[in-house]
């Protein structure tokens, strides 16, 4: 874990987070049963190939697309209230590609396919699905990123 991380998380962690953003934003583009609480954040248009390779990427830790998780599709230079999203769902990991951090209303300094912790839930921020598919160096920083985030059972 990034040492930035760990000292934002360790002067948080009695402090309540208030996510920033339009209160236009809708949690309507949202699909899925979110049954393992895990919310992804995608740009707006995915190809059916983006599509398929963000299904295979949770398959290989063992998650449904559309049983296991929220997705959210969202355009990268608009701001999204997260908090609004959230509001009312359980979500315990979120995986956002192609997004700035700051546009989600999260302040926070991270080291991009690195997790971490931030008001009770685990993030990782990663490139656009498009540029993992086309770079094996990407697609194994993201795979390495997983295999930490989401660590198989005995």
């Amino acid at each position: 874990m990034h040492e930035e991380n760990i000292i934002l998380n360790s002067v948080l962690s009695d402090v309540p987070i208030f996510f920033v953003g339009n209160e236009s934003d809708s949690p309507a583009n949202c699909s899925g049963a979110n049954e393992k609480h895990l919310l992804l954040i995608t740009e707006q248009q995915l190809t059916s190939e983006q599509l398929m390779l963000l299904t295979k990427i949770l398959q290989a830790v063992e998650y449904n697309l559309e049983k296991d998780a929220l997705l959210l599709k969202h355009k990268v230079d608009q701001p999204l209230n997260l908090h609004h999203v959230i509001k009312g769902r359980t979500v315990e990991k979120v995986i956002v590609f192609s997004h700035v951090p700051s546009l989600l209303g999260l302040s926070v300094q991270h080291t991009p396919y690195q997790a971490f912790q931030l008001a009770g839930k685990t993030f990782l921020f990663a490139d656009s699905i498009e540029k993992i598919s086309a770079d094996k160096s990407l697609k194994s920083a993201l795979w390495n990123a997983l295999k930490a985030m989401f660590p198989k059972k005995s």
